[in-house]
């Protein structure tokens, strides 16, 4: 029973408990980096950071999934009604006239 423990118990141990080390280690290096990014952006668009939710706005990412997990998708029925504005909005833009 020792050997099993010594040759296979021990080091599965060792591979799992280091690869949730990593994997805690990567969340919150991403939660860092989400938190800066945040940041960041607030400061270029001149508006408040992530500070909105929940203390120092830790809570921000969740409510962003909680967002986008519960919206609801807007997808039209039928085409509108004007199909060819667009065909008939390029003749005046374009600079090409026929018979010049």
């Amino acid at each position: 029973m020792v050997e099993l423990w010594n040759d296979y118990g021990w080091p599965l141990f060792l591979i799992v408990a280091q690869s949730v080390a990593m994997i805690v280690v990567l969340l919150v290096i991403i939660a860092f980096l989400l938190y800066a990014d945040r940041k960041v952006w607030a400061a270029v668009q001149m508006r408040r950071g992530p500070n909105v939710v929940g203390p120092f706005g830790l809570w921000q990412s969740f409510a962003d999934l909680f967002k986008f997990v519960f919206k609801e998708p807007i997808i039209p029925a039928a085409p509108t009604s004007c199909s060819s504005c667009s065909r008939r909005s390029l003749p005046p833009a374009s600079p090409y006239r026929p018979g010049q």
